[in-house]
């Protein structure tokens, strides 16, 4: 995908928007079908269009959501959370808050759902990402 979006900068002359880029990957796996990848992704960024989001699935089917997305087996209790305490224009750190309590939500009932929570912060002016550690028993507590 690196490769892939470079080439379409040099190419264009202007950096890649996010749903080409969701629409690159999604031709992709859609060509590859299954072998090698089976994966569920999530392509977000923000760009000229403004922020966006977009869940490929490992057919290639791309779909744009408005809000907020959630993957994997544990996402039911993701989207429970979400739907529940999401609001529109929350600031920076009550949106990370969200995200990690609902994935919390999710490691306290689906044991496939992991032991740490990767978070992934995307801004006009900045990207960052980093990793909270969950005790075992901490996924437990409640939050």
């Amino acid at each position: 995908m690196t490769v892939e979006c470079s080439l379409y900068e040099t190419r264009r002359g202007k950096p890649i928007t996010v749903v080409a880029a969701s629409t690159l990957l999604s031709n992709y796996l859609n060509q590859n079908r299954y072998y090698p990848y089976y994966v569920q992704l999530l392509v977000g960024g923000v760009d000229v269009n403004g922020p966006s989001i977009y869940s490929v699935d490992a057919l290639g089917g791309a779909s744009h959501e408005e809000a907020f997305i959630a993957t994997g087996s544990g996402s039911p209790m993701v989207f429970g959370v979400l739907e529940d305490r999401f609001t529109e224009n929350m600031v920076e750190q009550e949106a990370i808050d969200l995200a990690i309590r609902s994935i919390k939500a999710a490691m306290r009932r689906d044991i496939a759902s992991g032991e740490d929570i990767n978070v992934v912060i995307i801004t006009k002016d900045k990207y960052e990402e980093y990793t909270v550690a969950v005790k075992p028993k901490e996924s437990l507590a409640a939050t």
